[in-house]
């Protein structure tokens, strides 16, 4: 989870009727309607819901092709939230209000139940946060700054702080209190308000970021494409890339191994069972992974298994 350095992984996964996973997104979020990948009866997927000082967290992780919230959809519901998501794994493009956005790990998106909406994934595993901000206090607090379709990338400071603070929210529920959800409402609110006075003043290592991880997408696969390379590649100092880094608590190397990581479990999620350890190896190599010691350490630091334990409990 893209919380700042702070992980919060996603509860485990397990195959359920497409039936089954569309009866639960709508108990927690509303009535969508969701399409699978050639038609599948069956998919990877887990729903929950949590309240923490008074907002609906839910947490959200499925293998489908396509959500939507169609104006037949919303006659079923009132639609009376906003929905923050926060990507945590895979990708997903969200459609609403002429709006386009994608979404990669750590970027936020604000969705509007009462408006239609469409949800692309790429054919991976897609985990997300979503946050559940009530109509009537929304349109209190901010007005007409706040609609649907309204992206917040991973790299922006005001985003970096809401995450924060979602995160203080999910670690310590007990602590939970109303000056942390008020602090959270006031970050997003300065936002807003940035954003309605308009396009935010450009940060130098906001570009940074936004440059470095792009690379990363596009050579993460390659083992010698090390933090080093990056840093060349952007025409910057080894230490220049990791002040900027550092504004978002992070390394370049921890976000190059979690990119990496994430790709290999994707593929894992995907392996049939019974290929074994050749095919886990196969994985690791065309994740960018040099040796397969540092794989299985990155695995199960992050995922709490071995990663051949991993994808037999995943069909079970």
């Amino acid at each position: 989870m893209y919380f700042s350095g702070m992980d919060f992984p996603l509860p485990e996964a397990r195959y359920a009727q497409l039936e089954e996973f569309e009866a639960a997104i709508r108990d927690v979020c509303g009535a969508f309607s969701i399409k699978s990948h050639q038609n599948a009866s069956q998919v990877l997927s887990h729903v929950s819901i949590r309240e923490f000082a008074a907002l609906d967290i839910a947490c959200i992780g499925h293998d489908v092709a396509e959500v939507q919230r169609t104006q037949k959809e919303i006659r079923e519901d009132a639609g009376d939230y906003y929905f923050m998501i926060v990507q945590h794994e895979g990708r997903v493009g969200i459609s609403q209000n002429d709006q386009e956005c994608w979404l990669d790990p750590g970027d936020m998106a604000i969705v509007d139940a009462a408006r239609p909406s469409r949800f692309c994934f790429d054919g991976g595993y897609s985990g997300q946060i979503s946050v559940h901000l009530p109509r009537a206090e929304m349109d209190q607090r901010f007005g007409r700054r706040i609609s649907g379709g309204i992206q917040i990338p991973k790299e922006d400071m005001l985003g970096v702080a809401m995450r924060s603070i979602l995160a203080k929210l999910m670690a310590d529920p007990d602590k939970a209190e109303q000056h942390v959800r008020e602090a959270f409402f006031g970050v997003l609110g300065a936002f807003l308000t940035e954003r309605h006075l308009g396009e935010r003043p450009i940060n130098p290592n906001r570009l940074i970021i936004s440059r470095a991880i792009s690379l990363m997408s596009e050579h993460f696969r390659d083992p010698a494409f090390t933090t080093a390379v990056l840093a060349d590649l952007l025409g910057i100092s080894l230490r220049r890339l990791q002040r900027a880094f550092h504004t978002i608590d992070e390394t370049p190397h921890i976000r190059l191994q979690r990119i990496r990581i994430e790709h290999a479990h994707r593929a894992i999620m995907r392996t049939p069972i019974g290929q074994g350890a050749a095919s886990i190896s196969t994985i690791a190599f065309s994740s960018g992974f040099g040796d397969l010691s540092t794989f299985y350490r990155s695995f199960k630091s992050r995922y709490g298994t071995s990663p051949k334990k991993h994808a037999g409990r995943l069909l079970q």
